[in-house]
C-alpha cells in the first residue's frame, strides 16, 4: 500500500533528523533540542503507531506488490 511506503519513508527521515539534531547539540542548544525532542518525539511515536495499525490491517504479500487486507 502506498500509504505504508510513504509513512515508512517519513518515519525514517524524521528519525534520522532527530538523531542528527541530537548528535549536533551543544550546551547552548541543549534546551531547544530537549523541547524539540519532546515535540517531535511525540509526532514520531504517533506516526509509528499509525504505521503499526496500517501494517496490521494491510499486511504485505511478499510475492506481489499488493497488500492483502485481513478480514
Amino acid at each position: 500500500m502506498e500509504k505504508i511506503k510513504e509513512l515508512r519513508a517519513k518515519i525514517g527521515a524524521f528519525a534520522s533528523a532527530l538523531e542528527k539534531m541530537n548528535a549536533e547539540a551543544t550546551p547552548e542548544t541543549a534546551l531547544t533540542v530537549e523541547v524539540a525532542n519532546d515535540v517531535f518525539g511525540k509526532m514520531l511515536a504517533e506516526m509509528q503507531e499509525e504505521l503499526a495499525v496500517l501494517e496490521a490491517t494491510f499486511p504485505e504479500n511478499p510475492f506481489t506488490n499488493l497488500s492483502i487486507r485481513k478480514s
